[in-house]
């Protein structure tokens, strides 16, 4: 009698396995495909902001760059911040815009650029001028991008692919 007692405990106890078993793979499994799903999408759009980032601007070599100097200073009014009562400005000494020599419009943006001074000048001081002193100290290489992007989209054309502010400095 007793062997037949431990027979059905022992089939029980590995009907009970079998039903937790199942109840793992149908509720547990599909969560953790989801959230595997979750995450990789998550990585991949991650991954394609970083792409999307790297080529709006293409690395040209520095041989292949031509620099075009404007000499005249500029003195922007930089926006107020909020609490301080004093008026600041930025001063660039000078601004050079480097041209791609390798791209398909070089010879014709070459040789009218020194002619935009006032334009480029422009942009320069309208993009600089939206922010504060502390931005404009603890965001440099964010504002060049700002300032070259609009350069590119005034003139429509990827060939600027660089811009230098000689010496900006904020008071």
């Amino acid at each position: 009698m007793k062997k037949n007692m431990l027979t059905i405990v022992a089939i029980a106890l590995s009907f009970i396995n079998l039903v937790l078993t199942a109840v793992i793979i149908f509720s547990v499994v599909p969560a953790a495909q989801k959230t595997n799903q979750l995450i990789t999408e998550v990585a991949n759009i991650v991954k394609l902001e970083v792409e999307s980032s790297n080529t709006g601007t293409p690395t040209v070599a520095m041989g292949d760059l031509e620099p075009v100097t404007y000499t005249n200073g500029l003195q922007i009014n930089l926006k107020s911040t909020p609490g301080d009562d004093m008026s600041h400005y930025a001063a660039i000494d000078q601004i050079t815009v480097y041209l791609n020599k390798t791209a398909d419009d070089y010879h014709t943006l070459s040789g009218s650029m020194t002619n935009y001074e006032n334009s480029v000048a422009e942009i320069v001081s309208s993009t600089i001028s939206q922010y504060t002193k502390d931005e404009v100290n603890n965001n440099r290489d964010a504002i060049k991008n700002a300032i070259l992007s609009s350069i590119q989209e005034k003139f429509g054309t990827t060939t600027i692919a660089d811009i230098s502010l000689k010496n900006l400095r904020c008071q």
